[in-house]
């Protein structure tokens, strides 16, 4: 009798083995098997080239801004550090737009960053902020006599085989 039960607990034994070898084999597959939704690595950084623009020029905004500090009567010299970081930008876009056989154009808006200093310009009740200043297309603010970057306002053509795209955009610095 104690030979049947003990056959009996040995099979219970080898299924349980079974599922959990089945268990982890299904996950492994669903972890490893293709799947058509997927980007391929080709596809990666790629999409919409206004997008892929305004994360070059973001970050070329946030380069310029984490600059040295400098008194506001030398603000001028914070305007060319952004210009220099907005010509690398320029070149790194340059670069990508080459590979699909298209070219951004990236021009300073001084219309729009007017605007953008006369009737935007960060400040409330708690901030001690002075005035800001559009020079070109780039925007500086006083604060505590010290220039602050606050953007920049450009127009930006992405030409292609297919078509282009024009947009004009506000980089507020970070």
């Amino acid at each position: 009798m104690s030979g049947g039960a003990n056959r009996g607990q040995v099979v219970v034994l080898a299924a349980v083995v079974v599922a959990v070898a089945l268990v982890a084999m299904a996950t492994a597959y669903h972890g490893l098997a293709y799947h058509g939704d997927v980007r391929t690595t080709t596809e990666i950084g790629t999409g919409d080239p206004m997008s892929v623009a305004e994360r070059h020029l973001q970050r070329s905004v946030n380069e310029a801004a984490v600059g040295p500090v400098r008194p506001w009567a030398e603000r001028g010299q914070t305007v060319n550090d952004t210009r220099a970081a907005l010509g690398r930008a320029r070149e790194n876009l340059r670069q990508v737009a080459a590979a699909d056989r298209s070219v951004f154009v990236v021009r300073e808006n001084s219309d729009v960053a007017a605007e953008w200093a006369d009737s935007d310009c960060p400040g409330d009740a708690q901030r001690a902020f002075g005035p800001c200043v559009a020079d070109g297309g780039i925007v500086v603010q006083e604060r505590a006599n010290e220039t602050a970057l606050v953007g920049v306002a450009l127009d930006v053509v992405h030409r292609s085989p297919t078509g282009e795209t024009t947009a004009t955009v506000r980089v507020r610095a970070r």
